[in-house]
Parts: C-alpha cells; structure tokens; sequence
C-alpha cells in the first residue's frame, strides 16, 4: 500500500487555482482549509469549482455542512452527488444501479434492457424519453 500525504496549504491553492483560475487566492485558501489540504477531496472540488458556476462561498457553505455529518475528504463526492440527485434525478438512479455492480464492466446491452429492471432502475432505463442521449447506443429500442 502507498501511503499519500496530504497536501501544504499552498499545493492545495495551486491545484485549485490551477483547475479553476477564477479562484482568488483567498477563495482557494477557504475552500483547501475545509477540506483540510487532502489530496483528492481538492482535486475533486477544483474539478466542481471549474465546470460550474456556484458561487465560492456557496460551495464552502454547502462543503462545511456536508463536513459536518462526514469527513472532509468526502464532502466534495457528498455536494456532488446531491445536486445530482436534485437537478438530474434519472442520472443519480443510473449512477446507483452503476455503483451497484460496483467495478463489473457493464455491457451497454444491460443498459438497452433496463425496462426489466426492479423500479426505480426500470422506470428510468425503459424510457428512452426519459435517457434521450442514449438513443445512440447499438441496441436501443
């Protein structure tokens, strides 16, 4: 097992404000100090702060109360996962049917046939209205 330590406060204002340069510094020192330097949890939110336009202090509002029922680390995933399920609520039961065969490659033909599957996964994977992107995939009724 490779140990990692964590990041120094700098790194972590780098990394942010490398992914996402409308960082100030001041933003990026607030958001690593929430997330206490660790090296993915800042990855992660760099990644968030860079493709969406919450405002920083948003973000380290909703970080600290997610920080408050978990660790750091995983306050990022936890902010991330519960947009997801509050702006698009068929991706998040996708992403738990995914998390659910956990690292199982899953044939897209699983996918095409989800209308067999118990509901919520059914409802959602049987509707191509419902999945519209995925009218692509060989397969699809």
């Amino acid at each position: 097992m490779l140990r990692v330590g964590g990041l120094t406060r700098r790194e972590s204002v780098a990394l942010l404000r490398g992914k996402a340069p409308r960082l100030s510094p001041v933003d990026a020192d607030r958001v690593a100090a929430v997330l206490e330097d660790h090296p993915l949890a800042v990855r992660h939110a760099s990644a968030w702060l860079a493709e969406t336009d919450i405002a920083v202090l948003d973000y380290v509002r909703l970080l600290k109360a997610h920080t408050l029922r978990s660790s750091a680390p995983r306050a990022p995933w936890s902010v991330t996962i519960g947009a997801l399920r509050s702006h698009a609520p068929d991706a998040a039961v996708v992403l738990d049917l995914c998390a659910f065969l956990a690292d199982a490659p899953i044939p897209v033909d699983v996918l095409a046939a989800g209308g067999d599957l118990p509901a919520p996964f059914g409802d959602v994977l049987g509707d191509p209205e419902r999945v519209p992107r995925w009218r692509c995939w060989n397969g699809w009724r």
